[in-house]
Parts: C-alpha cells; structure tokens; sequence
C-alpha cells in the first residue's frame, strides 16, 4: 500500500478521537468486513506510537504493561473479552466496551450500489439520502434488481453537492441535488402512491442496464409515506420496503458463513448498519437502540427477498439457491427466511463508525 494511502488512513482515523483522551487509555482499531485485518492492526500501531498511548493491535510493543499477547486473528469480540478480563472489568463494562458501530452503508438509488459511510445522520425517514433515488418504467411500475439485476453493479459516488452514478462501458453521470426535475408524477411502490420527481434528460443512461425503457426519478419534497406495524406508530420511510433502519450484527453473518459450503457478504444483504461485538441474532432481542446521538426502535425481524440469492458485485446468483436455502432451516417463519431486524427512528441523530452501541 503506498505511503500517501497510509497517511490518509492515519489522519481519517485521528479525526475519530475524541478530545482530552486520558493518559492511561488504551486504544484499539477495529475494522469492517471490507478491511484486511493485518491493514487495520498496522493502523492501530502507527495512531498508537503516534499518539503516545498503549494500544491492543498488532504485535507493536505497545501493549497495556503487563498484558498477555492474544494472536490478532481472534475476533474483535474476544480481543474485547481478553482485555476485559484481564482488566477486571464486570460483565456490563464489557458488553459496553464490545458493542460498536462497524459499518454505515447508504444505498442512494434504489437496488444500486453502497456508499460506505464513516458517519451518517438519520432523520426519521432513515439514513440521509438512503433509497432517495428510484428507476420507475415507462408503464409506472418502479424496478429493481429482484428483476433487474444489473442494477446491483451500478457504483455510487457521493460528492459535496450530488451523486455521481457509474457502470462499467459507460461514462458516469453527475446528479446534482440542486437539479431541477423535468416533471412529476405520482406512481405506486408497493401499496403506496408516491409523487416523485422524474428526470427525463437522464433516464436514458439507466435504460439499457435496467433491460428496459424507465425513468429516473427522486423523492418528491411533497411527499409523504408511511408504513404501521402492530404495537407502533405510524412511521415514515422512503423507497425502503419495510422500516427506514435495517441493522444487522456481524456475528449473524459469521454464524451463516459456518454453515455455509460458500461463503456470503454482507452486501448481499444490504443493511444500514452492522453492529459488531454482539452475538449472533442478537439484533433480534433488541428492544432500543442508541448510537451516537441517534435512538433506533425494533420493529421485527426482515424477512428476506430472492435479492440476497444474488453476488452484488457480478450480479450472478450464488449456487444451489444459497443462502436462502440455509436460512430456511433454522430462520425460516410465515414471512419467510429472517435475517436481521427492521428499526424505525425514534430520534434523529449522527452516528459514526466506532460509536457504542447502547441497547434496552
């Protein structure tokens, strides 16, 4: 990795620290799926030297004084454990030390691709700009990758000032949230009739990825849309499906791969948030969450959609219908197979990668 990328990596990860750090902390640097563990224990070593502290990653020398090395192929989770246990910490210290934040994903554009976030807001529709974008066709039926597939391999940039979309044998386009919108229209999502915004100029781009003539179309500020569920308030959402905030805990996913022959990402499920230092389908028991500044209510387990049958990055399908036909035999229900729960806002708030994850 070049040098210039290590600096960048260095000072992101400065500007997490919060101010006035005791002299006797120690610090450790976690990472999400898509960061090779050796990369983010270099990470921990370099800010750890650099910043005068002890720290738990890699084999630095900068270990708490007196500390028994663990190898750092053991999980976050159990580094967590180790270190507690060795600082005689109680078992709720811990539990709140291990429950982070690892991962923020938004999904501008309906089915398209992720853009992974190191902080994000959440109003009370769900992430900023999360499914604020959808493909309607010519017909008014809104598309997807259940029947569009190539839309999973559409990349998303966020700039300053709008988003930049991108597909391979194609130049990019440039969406700028100031633009205009050429009309409006209102069509239906599901059980709902939504007004939204159309963009004629650049519906073309997307019609020979989607197979089909459609239009390009965004949230219209005149409109509203809610779901209920037994037990709650009426909430608001997007173009999501079920709830504006899907969370799911790393150890689910790390509890599927063991059963499965091929192993899956978390991309094929396309949540908001991953909390990482749970334990598997913990999300599941989760009354309210608080990260950050925000606060998350549960609302039920997702049931899941033929989508995660897909590989996001060729849009081929994983063989032998995997890995619905896993879940299917120990997290199947009337709805289907269940994987991670369905959250709505209970306050608005930041939240950024590393924040505790607090739950009631």
């Amino acid at each position: 990795m070049p040098i210039e990328t290590w600096q960048k990596r260095h000072e992101a990860l400065k500007k997490l620290l919060p101010e006035n750090i005791p002299e006797d902390a120690v610090l450790y640097v976690t990472g999400g799926a898509k960061n090779f563990y050796i990369h983010v224990d270099i990470d921990g070593m370099i800010l750890a030297q650099d910043m005068g502290f002890a720290t738990l990653n890699g084999y630095s020398g900068n270990f708490p004084k007196a500390y028994p090395i663990m190898h750092p192929c053991r999980s976050y989770r159990e580094r967590i454990q180790h270190y507690a246990k060795f600082a005689g910490l109680s078992e709720q210290e811990t539990e709140e030390i291990a429950k982070r934040v690892v991962i923020i994903r938004l999904y501008p554009l309906k089915s398209a691709g992720k853009i992974e976030l190191m902080s994000g807001h959440f109003g009370m529709t769900g992430l900023e700009y999360d499914r604020m974008y959808i493909l309607v066709s010519k017909t008014g039926r809104f598309i997807t990758a259940r029947n569009h597939r190539n839309l999973l391999k559409v990349a998303v940039r966020r700039f300053d000032n709008g988003f930049e979309f991108s597909y391979a044998g194609k130049s990019p386009l440039f969406v700028a949230d100031t633009l205009a919108p050429d009309a409006s229209d209102i069509f239906k999502i599901w059980s709902d009739h939504v007004e939204m915004d159309i963009f004629h100029a650049y519906s073309s781009w997307f019609e020979d990825i989607a197979g089909e003539e459609c239009m390009l179309c965004r949230w219209s500020r005149n409109s509203s849309r809610t779901a209920s569920r037994p037990g709650h308030p009426d909430f608001p959402l997007l173009f999501t499906d079920g709830a504006p905030v899907y969370i799911v805990s790393e150890a689910s996913l790390n509890d599927l791969n063991r059963r499965l022959f091929q192993p899956v990402s978390m991309d094929s499920f396309r949540p908001t948030l991953v909390a990482g230092g749970a334990g598997p389908y913990e999300e599941d028991i989760w009354d309210v969450v608080c990260a950050g500044s925000a606060i998350f209510r549960r609302i039920e387990e997702s049931d899941k959609c033929p989508m995660v049958r897909l590989i996001p990055d060729t849009a081929e399908s994983y063989p032998d219908g995997e890995p619905t036909a896993t879940l299917r035999t120990y997290r199947n229900s009337e709805r289907g197979v269940l994987f991670g729960s369905y959250y709505r806002v209970e306050q608005s708030g930041t939240v950024t990668c590393g924040d505790t994850v607090s739950v009631k």
